[in-house]
């Protein structure tokens, strides 16, 4: 079985707004989920959108498509 695909430079190139510290910040961490991924400074719901669309992020809580808050999340902004 393989594994889950692994998050790269190439992925994050060219996203306006995604600072150099935020995608540094996702390579490490290498997140899974939405909800991981939105946790980082500087990622915002177009970015997770895009990397959703390429199956590098998975959605299980439903973040992408239900309107909340930074704060009903426990995202610290």
């Amino acid at each position: 079985m393989r594994g889950a695909p692994r998050l790269t430079g190439v992925h994050l190139q060219g996203r306006p707004g995604l600072s150099r510290s935020a995608r540094d910040a996702l390579l490490a961490l290498q997140p899974v989920t939405v909800l991981e991924a939105l946790r980082v400074r500087g990622v915002a719901r177009k970015t997770t959108a895009r990397l959703l669309a390429l199956v590098l992020l998975t959605d299980p809580e439903g973040v992408q498509h239900r309107p909340h808050t930074a704060v009903g999340l426990g995202i610290e902004r």
